[in-house]
């Protein structure tokens, strides 16, 4: 009868296993930059420097980190190619800020140079937060703010801790014309909950795991010597790994479809239906720049609700979705 001791940790070890795999199998799939395995590493010689900062490295290795090249639709470029447009592009941000003082024209169509070179690389089917962040840069000098924003916000999903990301974030909405205020109830939310808005994705579902696995392992314990502070310990384990799991099933579906956009044009008419017959929600137009969260979309327009709570209609082609 000795034997029946060990029940309990034979089942903890088989029910530990397909939670923590199935998260496991979420959060990569959702993470579109992986890096893949058994490359040759690029070396020092060939890395290039960031835009804006003269001791910020963007890597040529970072650029393959793209989606299944099965679904891809659009043109690839070969690896030599990607690192020198990626090259080729920096050096025309390089040449824009060096001349925007003395020849403001030539900086203009440098800047101009760079954007569609960055954006070039992006249309190959690169998915890379340092790419975004530089594509923002770029924008930023253009006096594209939603733009900007919309590439700062799609690098801050790949490279969430970047203190320069969050700077230059932070400085884009600072130049943008219509500063709204989060709600009360938002406010709080993201107060309360700030580990599931501040956290990557992947970082809770490892979190997420790892609670699973140690409340598993505790539920064993007890259930051998009934210890009444493991007890308790398991409790909070628990409950803690309930909040994690189910903010990781939360964030999911933000992995697969845009949940979230910002308006790249001035003196949009927010409408109370999806059609320009419908009258208008506000008194004044919005203009570029503006952050909202999707709630709908159908027929080219997109049911958007704002920082404050407040939803209206917009025409999709006004805004930038990620």
């Amino acid at each position: 009868m000795a034997i029946l001791r060990y029940v309990p940790f034979v089942l903890t070890i088989v029910l530990m296993i397909p939670a923590p795999v199935l998260l496991a199998q979420h959060g990569e799939k959702g993470q579109v930059a992986r890096e893949p395995t058994g490359e040759t590493p690029v070396p020092q010689s060939r890395r290039v420097r960031c835009a804006d900062q003269p001791d910020c490295e963007a890597y040529p290795r970072g650029l393959v980190r793209t989606a299944d090249p099965t679904q891809l639709t659009r043109p690839q470029l070969t690896r030599p190619q990607l690192i020198l447009q990626l090259s080729e592009a920096i050096g025309a941000f390089d040449r824009g800020s060096a001349s925007l003082k003395s020849a403001p024209d030539e900086a203009l169509s440098a800047f101009q140079e760079a954007r569609d070179k960055f954006q070039g690389v992006v249309a190959a089917g690169i998915e890379n937060g340092q790419l975004y962040y530089n594509l923002g840069n770029t924008h930023v000098r253009l006096g594209e703010i939603g733009k900007a924003i919309a590439d700062y916000r799609r690098a801050q999903r790949l490279i969430p801790n970047d203190e320069r990301l969050k700077a230059n974030l932070q400085f884009a909405r600072s130049l943008r014309r219509d500063q709204i205020d989060a709600s009360g109830k938002r406010a709080f939310l993201q107060t309360v909950f700030f580990w599931h808005y501040s956290l990557p994705l992947r970082t809770r579902a490892t979190a997420a795991m790892a609670g699973y696995a140690v409340f598993w392992l505790l539920v064993g314990v007890w259930l051998l010597w009934r210890p009444e502070r493991v007890g308790h310990a398991g409790l909070v384990c628990g409950v803690l790994w309930l909040a994690l799991a189910t903010s990781v099933a939360i964030g999911l579906p933000a992995q697969s479809r845009p949940t979230g956009g910002v308006l790249v044009a001035n003196d949009v008419v927010v409408r109370m239906g999806n059609g320009p017959g419908y009258d208008p929600q506000f008194k004044e137009p919005l203009h570029e720049g503006v952050e909202f969260e999707i709630v709908e979309q159908r027929g080219g327009w997109l049911r958007i609700e704002l920082a404050d709570g407040n939803q209206g209609w917009v025409r999709d082609r006004e805004a930038e979705l990620f």
